[in-house]
């Protein structure tokens, strides 16, 4: 029974397995059979032999049948395989093998620092690819003691550049040189000046006519196409032939002089710009001098990066961001009078002192000079002869170049707007998007000289934000009534966002706790001794003792007075901006503030910007009476005590001053306040006399008047649209507080001023934000222990 049953299942599961394939070729068989109908239905039948009788065509037809489609042929060729991805070596070794002279051809001299010879080369090569002419590169730099090569990737340069050509003609088919570019025989944009004359002495050509090449005056870099033109048409009157093949015996050759860069004029938005900046960066140093330059960074970093932060938080500085290191260029000459410290440039620029920075360019500029002592003092300061920089080669050329290639990666930039090689430092950083400016407050020379100008300016713009906000503080050890003013001040300016900056001028050092104070609330310190103090101080010595005047308040000390009087510097320590906002310390900020408020021109609405812009571009200044609004000529000053647009009846606790003017003028003005000859004459409204120099010679005050809102005094109207209250007079600690809870008058010419602010208990109110101000500033001190005893 086992046995049968066995062999049942035996039979049965041999009957499934047999069932299953016998299955599996049947559906086989069926796809064959249905694939080979389809075939014969679907594509013999189109291509069927056409019956011997026409068939009957109707009368009329709307649509045309379609042709028929063509029967593909047996292909008879193998399918290529892909060929591998050719490295810059081989596309460089083909270029080579496929070098040939072009009928026109364009040739440089050198001359010059380094930056000027990459300004020669570079326009050289635009000049060229405008032209359609080849370049042919110099194997020598200046000096004769470098080659292009140490200095240049030439095998970059030869591969980039063509690019350039190809895309420039190609595209302009109504050119002669388009035929040439972009044509059957192929020519490289650039040669060597050894591949050239191998060239020469292999193919055995006459040498070709030269002719010296310069631009006419008028004339700038757009016109360069059109010269190419003529003198394409002069090589090839017939054009090329049919074949595509360049065959011709004539060949001129164009020379241009080391100066040509001074005729190119490139513009943006032309094409010329942007290829100029196309072909810099085809200008990529040699390996060399990378190596080089990375050896350099890593020195600065690991020996100096430290000292730089050890040193910035021993000064009370924050690090808000990662920084690597800032580059400065110095000029050899020293500064005349007034000197701006290069240090404070960098402070009122908000330069962090946690990076080092790299000092070229001043090797005779010792750090007793007048130009650098802030910034030895506040600032890790790193030059080449600290690092040992050794160069196998002692042209000069290679070690502009490095500092060219730190200057453009380095976080910050900064050099004079007359020299070549700051120029163009300036403008490549400006075109990789990175912080550079000049610390004269120049316009950089290349767009000066119309040389190289970016769309957007680098002369600093009229109205620049954040607005800054200066104002002055004499050194001090304790506590006093103008310390506490100036907290709740700069206190109340962070309140109302960041469209102002504050910028404090002081005679104190940068260790003492004051300044570090003023630093731990976000302002940006000015270290600054007047050079007119020793002279000021006898002559205030002589007022003082000789005065007959009848004086109502308290008789003011010299230091008070001194550092009130240190707004007559604020032109010449360094700030570049060139208008800004200068107020004493007694006043508290109530809105966010903006230019069109500040010059008055908040009537015209929507068009703000546009009268902004108008001011910004006009040759004449304003009167600047609002609501008319304007620039003034040397400054503007706010209304003392009422409501009035007189200018004599301003007073110069809020001041905007044109820095610029201001600037021009330092000299005689200084000259003519500290005379000993003249009595000073001292008033509370105008403590630096500037109502008595800046006059017309018809006696006009040449000042004009800020609107009502800038300079708002406690007695008046409560009003909406105030940004700055100035407690001119009448102060809260020593005055408001001590009449509003006990009745006391200090001085009697308050008491009217007193008796109006407490009535409409207006000045209680602002007395309130200054001493919640103070006390939140003094909590925060008292956190860091930087509180003055």
């Amino acid at each position: 029974m086992a046995s049968d049953d066995h062999r049942k299942r035996t039979s049965h599961v041999f009957y499934l397995q047999f069932a299953h394939w016998r299955g599996l070729v049947q559906a086989l068989l069926a796809c064959a059979v249905a694939g080979f109908l389809f075939i014969t239905l679907v594509y013999r039948a189109p291509h069927a032999k056409a019956p011997t009788t026409a068939p009957t065509t109707p009368a009329k037809s709307a649509i045309a049948a379609p042709p028929p489609r063509p029967r593909p042929t047996k292909r008879t060729t193998p399918v290529p395989e892909p060929e591998p991805p050719v490295t810059l070596e081989e596309d460089a070794a083909r270029v080579k093998r496929a070098d040939r002279l072009a009928p026109l051809r364009l040739e440089l001299s050198l001359c010059g620092n380094f930056a000027e010879q990459r300004l020669q080369l570079t326009s050289a090569l635009l000049a060229g690819l405008l032209l359609g002419a080849q370049v042919v590169l110099p194997s020598q730099m200046a000096s004769g003691r470098v080659t292009f090569g140490e200095l240049f990737d030439t095998e970059i340069l030869l591969h980039l550049v063509p690019v350039a050509y190809t895309r420039y003609w190609c595209v302009r088919r109504n050119w002669t040189a388009h035929s040439v570019w972009c044509g059957q025989d192929w020519l490289p944009g650039v040669l060597t000046r050894e591949v050239v004359e191998e060239l020469e002495a292999e193919n055995k050509a006459p040498q070709a006519p030269w002719a010296k090449m310069a631009l006419p005056k008028d004339r700038t870099a757009a016109d360069l196409p059109r010269l190419g033109e003529e003198l394409w048409r002069r090589l090839l009157p017939k054009g090329l032939p049919e074949d595509g093949t360049l065959k011709t015996s004539s060949a001129m050759l164009l020379k241009v002089d080391c100066n040509f860069y001074q005729q190119v004029n490139i513009s943006e938005p032309d094409s010329a710009f942007r290829f100029f900046w196309e072909i810099s960066d085809a200008l990529v140093p040699a390996e060399n001098i990378y190596e080089i330059v990375e050896a350099t960074k890593r020195n600065i970093f690991k020996g100096y990066a430290l000292q730089a932060e050890k040193k910035s938080k021993l000064l009370g500085y924050q690090n808000t961001e990662e920084v690597s290191f800032g580059m400065l260029e110095l000029t050899n000459e020293e500064c005349s009078e007034p000197c701006v410290d290069v240090g404070n440039v960098l402070l009122s620029e908000g330069v962090s002192p946690f990076m080092p920075i790299y000092v070229t360019g001043a090797a005779l500029l010792s750090s007793a000079s007048a130009r650098r002592l802030v910034l030895d003092k506040v600032y890790t300061v790193v030059t080449k002869q600290m690092l040992e920089l050794r160069v196998a080669s002692r042209a000069e050329e290679l070690v502009e170049a490095i500092d060219f290639i730190l200057a453009k990666h380095a976080s910050m930039f900064s050099g004079p707007s007359g020299s070549i090689s700051s120029s163009l430092a300036t403008l490549t950083r400006l075109q990789l998007g990175r912080p550079a400016f000049h610390y004269d407050g120049g316009t950089t020379l290349l767009e000066f000289q119309e040389i190289l100008r970016p769309k957007k300016s680098t002369t600093l713009p009229v109205f620049r934000y954040p607005i800054k906000w200066v104002f002055s503080l004499a050194a001090r050890a304790k506590i006093s009534s103008a310390w506490n003013m100036s907290l709740a001040a700069v206190r109340s300016s962070a309140v109302h966002g960041d469209a102002v900056v504050p910028v404090c001028l002081t005679d104190a050092e940068p260790e003492s706790v004051m300044v570090k104070a003023l630093i731990q609330l976000g302002v940006r310190v000015l270290h600054h001794l007047p050079s007119w103090a020793d002279t000021a101080s006898a002559v205030w010595r002589q007022w003082k003792s000789k005065s007959e005047r009848k004086w109502k308040f308290t008789f003011p000390e010299f230091d008070d007075l001194k550092g009130a009087c240190m707004r007559l510097d604020v032109p010449v320590v360094g700030i570049l901006d060139p208008l800004v906002l200068y107020t004493d310390v007694d006043i508290l900020f109530h809105e966010r503030l903006e230019w069109p408020k500040i010059l008055g021109l908040t009537e015209h609405g929507d068009r703000d910007q546009e009268a902004l812009h108008a001011l910004a571009h006009s040759t004449e200044y304003g009167t600047f009476t609002h609501p008319s609004g304007g620039i003034p000529e040397f400054f503007s000053m706010a209304t003392e005590l009422i409501q009035s647009y007189n200018v004599e009846k301003t007073d110069t606790g809020v001041m905007l001053m044109n820095l610029r003017n201001l600037q021009k003028t330092y000299v005689n003005f200084t000259q003519f306040l500290f005379n000993r000859k003249k009595a000073w004459d001292y008033v509370p409204s105008d403590p630096c006399n500037y109502k008595a120099f800046y006059r017309s010679n018809k006696g006009k005050l040449l000042s004009g008047s800020l609107p009502f809102a800038m300079s708002w005094k406690p007695w008046w109207e409560v009003s909406s649209d105030v940004l700055i209250t100035h407690f001119h007079g009448p102060k809260c600690d020593s005055d408001i507080l001590p009449y509003v809870y006990e009745g006391m008058v200090r001085f009697e010419p308050f008491r009217s001023f007193l008796e109006k602010c407490s009535k409409e208990k207006q000045c209680q109110k602002l007395c309130q934000y200054y001493q919640s101000y103070l006390h939140s500033v003094y909590r925060s001190l008292r956190k860091a222990h930087l509180v003055l005893s």
